[in-house]
């Protein structure tokens, strides 16, 4: 079975499916807005009436569309997060000179002063990395979306080069990030030989690149 696009030309039922549910894109207050509208249509009253019944189509209709719209929207997010990492990525391989040289975060915060927010620990960073103060090396001006942003520079107990960035979080620019205060586990991407982990803490979007 096809499907016909505007041009006539087939598409294979898979391929067609995929292009339709990708090309819905939206954003989470209106996802709910969808789920608020299937159940509406969904729920029935305690004595139905048989002339008040919801039509058969409009509950499959309905229900279509939210399917279509909670994977649009998935699937938009995991591009997002893709979008982040192979930045974070590109910025890790071609390292630019340091702004800042310091072991010490207190410096890094009066250092970075240009910044929304203050640069702070991550207690991911420490327990599950080992990348602690001690393994700092500096730090510069970078930005993630074209939002500014910190980049810091660590050395892992392998003495490999760690690179890690930290960034204000919105949700309308960097989309759904899991985080780690609400017990939520990292997203890891690996992208061009390297693995970048992203997450957010203490309402800080957080990434760390690792060469494999």
């Amino acid at each position: 079975m096809t499907w016909e696009t505007p041009e006539h030309t087939p598409l294979p039922l898979k391929d067609a499916i995929r292009e339709e549910v990708t090309s819905e894109q939206l954003a989470p207050d209106q996802l709910h807005e969808l789920l608020t509208m299937q159940q509406e249509v969904l729920a029935e009253p305690e004595v139905p009436e048989p002339a008040k019944r919801k039509p058969a189509w409009l509950v499959g209709a309905v229900a279509c569309l939210v399917v279509i719209a909670f994977f649009g929207w998935q699937y938009s997010n995991q591009q997002t997060m893709r979008a982040i990492a192979l930045e974070v990525a590109e910025n890790h391989l071609k390292l630019k000179p340091m702004d800042v040289e310091t072991q010490s975060m207190g410096e890094i915060r009066q250092y970075f002063i240009q910044l929304d927010f203050a640069p702070t620990r991550s207690s991911l960073l420490e327990t599950q990395y080992a990348l602690s103060d001690q393994r700092m090396i500096g730090g510069r001006y970078c930005s993630v979306k074209g939002v500014t942003a910190a980049q810091l520079r660590y050395r892992g107990t392998d003495n490999e080069l760690r690179t890690f960035y930290e960034v204000g979080y919105d949700a309308a620019i960097f989309g759904r990030v899991p985080d780690i205060g609400k017990g939520q586990t990292p997203t890891e991407v690996m992208v061009n030989g390297m693995k970048v982990t992203i997450w957010v803490e203490k309402g800080l979007l957080m990434a760390l690149v690792k060469d494999m």
